[in-house]
């Protein structure tokens, strides 16, 4: 299991890449992303977060687990989220 990884490290800043195709290693990784959810208070964590820069994300949205690959983020609107 990977550790996940704090600011102020650099590769946080890094760009990842983009996934192109689905392998053991993206399973694996999900995986982990997927246990980090279960843990308290975390609603979201992204691949790079545990030293891996591929671009993909995992969420809690309303008690629902999804992975995400390759997310786009359409607007950069900052708005405060409620703490649960």
């Amino acid at each position: 299991m990977r550790s996940i990884i704090q600011d102020p490290n650099p590769i946080l800043k890094e760009r990842s890449e983009e996934i192109k195709e689905i392998t053991a290693f993206v399973n694996e990784v999900a995986g982990e992303m997927l246990h980090y959810l279960e843990l308290p208070n975390c609603g979201g964590i992204a691949a790079v977060q545990l030293g891996v820069k591929l671009r993909m994300i995992a969420v809690d949205r309303s008690g629902e687990s999804l992975v995400i690959i390759n997310p786009v983020i359409s607007q950069k609107k900052l708005r405060r989220l409620k703490k649960r």
